[in-house]
């Protein structure tokens, strides 16, 4: 068989994976799926890096000896916005602590989810953050970087840039702190696994939602208008009300795309005090949604005999088996098959550490 005609291999810790899988088969319908859930050994979140990384080996290795395309592993460069000044004297993250808390929250959850962070522009892949972008991070942005912004500061920090781009943000006079019921208008990667598993709940804080987006943006998240299920919500008047009723069906995530620009927006921040950990999801879909490029991964690794006749090939995975044989992966497969989906994206959502446990699933496409 040749290898443009091989199956494109999906791979993950669980279920959450098969939200991704769901999308990519919309937008390559001309490929085969094989998915792979390594439920005997979730979560990964919990164990040690050198112990997720024998395990993602061990299983790309047996997806090699059944016959894919190639193995991928995202390692993606994350640029957050914000970054305070470093101390001269005195306690070294006295900044980063309380100066700049909201930079810190992005620090802690990028970090909890395993990216790797740089303060380097010109190798980020992607730039995320609840802190405004600074003149540099605006121009990387415009010259095409992916950018996530998260809350109102990140929003009106950049008043002039989103006045340009057709962005308004309103708020209700009294902020509040609850959760409320969501609604996803649009299917896309970066929601696909909130849609997959039927999460229709989010954490808000500060009752915050676009009341203008730009022509030809893809909604995201929208509020459902229904009576939120906890929390602290100011109502003492009719204006109060009036207010909160035009957020509680108000839009509160998009993408867009314009030109050379990449950008998700969220009215709310994502990651508040860090405790928000189900918001997460959408920040790590971004990041490897928006790393599935020809310069944006590395890592790429196969075992000894990846062709397809392999006179010794590995079982197919089974439901519940873990897939950890020990091969020892060096050599990197040829990627110079760029045809249509540039080869095989094995997205390995392991980072977050917040994926449930998954029964292995095979699923091909039908040609």
């Amino acid at each position: 068989m040749e290898r443009t005609e091989l199956p494109v291999a999906v791979f993950d810790s669980g279920l959450g994976g098969i939200s991704v899988l769901r999308a990519l088969v919309q937008r390559m319908p001309g490929e085969d799926f094989l998915y792979f859930g390594d439920s005997a050994n979730a979560p990964y979140g919990v164990r040690p890096a050198a112990e997720v990384r024998e395990l993602t080996q061990s299983v790309i290795a047996r997806l090699y000896a059944r016959g894919i395309k190639a193995a991928v592993i995202l390692n993606p460069q994350v640029y957050l916005p914000g970054k305070p000044a470093d101390n001269t004297s005195g306690y070294v993250e006295t900044t980063l602590r309380s100066g700049s808390y909201n930079y810190r929250f992005d620090w802690l959850a990028l970090t909890a989810m395993g990216f790797t962070m740089t303060d380097d522009l010109t190798k980020a892949n992607v730039i995320v953050g609840s802190r405004a972008l600074s003149d540099d991070a605006l121009a990387a942005v415009k010259a095409g970087t992916p950018y996530m912004g998260y809350s109102n500061d990140a929003i009106t920090g950049r008043s002039a840039f989103m006045q340009e781009l057709g962005v308004e943000i309103s708020s209700c006079d009294k902020g509040t702190d609850f959760l409320g019921r969501v609604v996803y208008p649009n299917n896309t990667l970066v929601n696909a696994t909130y849609i997959n598993e039927g999460d229709d709940v989010m954490y808000e804080y500060g009752t915050y939602w676009f009341s203008e987006i730009p022509d030809g943006a893809t909604v995201l998240v929208q509020n459902a208008g229904k009576d939120p299920l906890q929390g602290c919500i100011c109502l003492t008047d009719d204006g109060l009300v009036k207010q909160f009723n035009a957020y509680n069906t108000g839009v509160v995530g998009f993408e867009y795309q314009s030109g050379n620009m990449d950008i998700a927006l969220f009215a709310n921040v994502l990651n508040h005090k860090i405790h928000q950990t189900d918001e997460f999801t959408f920040i790590s879909n971004f990041i490897f949604s928006r790393s599935l490029s020809a310069v944006a991964y590395e890592g790429v690794q196969q075992p000894e005999n990846p062709e397809p006749g392999n006179p010794d090939p590995k079982p197919d995975p089974k439901p519940g088996d873990s897939g950890t044989t020990d091969p020892k992966p060096t050599t990197p497969p040829e990627t110079g098959d760029t045809s249509n989906v540039m080869l095989w994206v094995a997205v390995a959502v392991i980072s977050c550490g917040m994926i449930p446990a998954a029964v292995v699933v095979l699923k091909r496409k039908a040609r």
